[in-house]
């Protein structure tokens, strides 16, 4: 069981992981093409696992979209512009 926070430690991962992914997402496709990915239910899904959100779904939209807004905004020009 967790206590409903993620930890610092993974917290920090995440974000690295999810702002390496997105810019090669985005460097390679674009960036619709990413908002295209995020919005498809099955590779959101994926992607949290990835990033190691699989114990507690519910929150993953949360979590995932957090670290991806911290570790993206500084890899990808332009990231700070697309609010999710």
């Amino acid at each position: 069981m967790h206590y409903g926070k993620v930890p610092d430690w993974l917290a920090q991962r995440m974000s690295l992981l999810g702002g390496a992914i997105v810019e090669s997402v985005v460097m390679e496709y674009g960036t619709s093409a990413l908002l295209n990915r995020l919005s498809d239910p099955f590779w959101f899904q994926a992607f949290g696992c990835v990033l190691g959100m699989d114990w507690h779904s519910s929150g993953i939209t949360h979590i995932c979209d957090g670290r991806i807004e911290t570790g993206g905004e500084s890899k990808v020009q332009g990231f700070g512009d697309l609010h999710m």
